[in-house]
């Protein structure tokens, strides 16, 4: 990095600390100061980091207590997507409270290997979910045998338990340095001083755990789109009678045509929120002045919003619209029950 980022990442980061201790507010020089004031950010990424934990606490409770829902293996994707976002917006409120004081020095590590592990497995699970779809419309026969409840709780585990360590390591010694010279909590990668070595270990993790789980998503979910074109043609051109309008061609009916469609939202949302991040992060490992610094934190800002528009979504699937229903009025029930007999 040139000795010019460094002054302006130094610049930048003296701002945002003089405003936060003397809470002097929005300045008068534009939208840029008062964003990086610490003021505006704060305020909108702890509105947003309740949304996110509310929502998607909505959704683990519903797969969690639904019979229906946890009968299908689409849901218990759902349901660890669920779970990462969930997580993902206490990190919200962390670096929310971050641009308006000091952090200590153990939170913050926590806090930024949290932040960089979730990223990864909000990216692998998107990618699990497309594959689970791929298999199931392609390879009817061998799914029942491949896609498995142990096998998927073990998938599961494992793929936190790596992510989790392998980021250990790798962002402790890219943090420590960075937080004895500045105290910021959540540094821009372009703002990390660390020794060539440890980063060019860190790019190239990068670059396989964006890059490779990004194609799959990609392949998958181009096959399972012209699939469904093909089927919604076969059935549009075809007299049928009733039966075999319910199901018919290639054997999806109307449920499975909603949760396939449902899926596809899921991941094209997905792209489109996070995919300027990840390109961004990875520019700026290679070139920091690629990409401006009012650019990241909007890629930034957007890879959040992710977290909340997902429950949104998951909404669309009737499936999951009437158990959500059903799990509420039950629990609100077994409590109203429970009020009169303690009466």
């Amino acid at each position: 990095m040139n000795v010019s980022s460094r002054s302006s990442s130094n610049i930048t980061h003296l701002t945002r600390a003089d405003t936060a201790l003397n809470k002097s507010g929005p300045r008068s020089n534009g939208f840029s100061d008062w964003w990086i004031s610490g003021n505006a950010e704060a305020a909108i990424l702890l509105t947003l980091s309740l949304v996110v934990i509310l929502s998607n606490g909505v959704t683990i409770v519903t797969t969690l207590f639904s019979k229906k829902l946890k009968m299908q293996f689409h849901y218990w994707f759902i349901f660890n997507l669920a779970l990462t976002d969930f997580l993902f917006g206490f990190i919200i409120q962390i670096e929310a409270f971050d641009s308006l004081v000091t952090m200590p020095k153990e939170v913050c590590s926590i806090s930024i290997i949290a932040l960089h592990s979730l990223s990864i497995l909000t990216l692998l699970g998107t990618a699990m979910l497309s594959l689970n779809k791929y298999i199931q419309l392609f390879y009817p026969f061998h799914y029942p045998f491949l896609i498995t409840g142990p096998r998927l709780i073990g998938v599961f585990a494992t793929t936190w338990l790596g992510v989790f360590s392998l980021l250990i390591g790798i962002e402790v010694a890219s943090h420590d340095d960075h937080y004895k010279k500045n105290g910021e909590c959540f540094p821009l990668p372009a703002n990390i001083k660390i020794s060539p070595d440890v980063y060019n270990v860190y790019l190239t993790f990068a670059l396989v755990l964006y890059v490779l789980p990004l194609l799959i998503i990609s392949y998958t979910n181009i096959r399972i789109t012209r699939l469904v074109r093909e089927h919604t043609r076969r059935m549009r051109n075809q007299i049928v009678d009733q039966e075999q309008a319910s199901q018919n061609g290639l054997g999806l009916n109307k449920k499975d045509l909603n949760a396939i469609k449902t899926a596809l939202v899921i991941v094209l949302t997905f792209l489109c929120m996070w995919l300027p991040y990840y390109t961004s992060t990875i520019f700026r490992g290679y070139c920091g002045s690629c990409v401006a610094m009012n650019a990241f934190s909007v890629t930034r800002l957007l890879s959040f919003l992710n977290s909340a528009v997902n429950p949104i979504l998951y909404g669309f699937d009737k499936t999951f619209r009437t158990s959500c229903k059903n799990v509420f009025l039950r629990l609100d029930n077994t409590s109203t029950n429970t009020q009169t007999s303690n009466s």
